[in-house]
């Protein structure tokens, strides 16, 4: 008989010990997800916010601009990425430094008032204004 009841005890004692060990488990499982949802957040914040302040416009004026006529190209027409439309005679452009594409002045300068890169191959447009 005494046998008995210290099986029960212990017994009881075990099974409070794992649901312990279990209510335990989800807690820590629960705080790991959070911070993992936490960080991805924050990163999406970061890359919103460093993609929504471009350049500028004293750095966006120094890009060089020219103006389009049918004897640049004997081969294929230049058009811009952005509106996709290939260039008019007389139409202004620019090209960007490092990577030298091209595209309307209009198209352009939208495009990197709220970005920093080019919108065709992502390089970086880094310049400075001359002070």
């Amino acid at each position: 008989m005494e046998n008995i009841e210290v099986l029960s005890k212990v017994l009881v004692l075990s099974i409070i010990i794992v649901f312990f060990i279990l209510a335990l488990i989800h807690v820590l499982c629960f705080y790991t997800q959070q911070l993992i949802f936490d960080a991805h957040h924050r990163s999406l914040q970061e890359g919103n916010n460093n993609s929504a302040s471009g350049l500028d416009a004293s750095v966006i004026g120094l890009i060089p601009v020219f103006a389009y006529n049918s004897n640049m190209c004997l081969e294929n027409p230049i058009s811009c990425v952005i509106c996709l439309s290939e260039f008019q005679e007389g139409e202004m452009g620019r090209v960007l430094p490092k990577c030298n594409h091209v595209f309307h002045v209009d198209c352009i300068d939208m495009w990197l008032y709220s970005h920093t890169t080019c919108p065709h191959c992502r390089v970086s447009v880094e310049l400075t204004p001359h002070v």
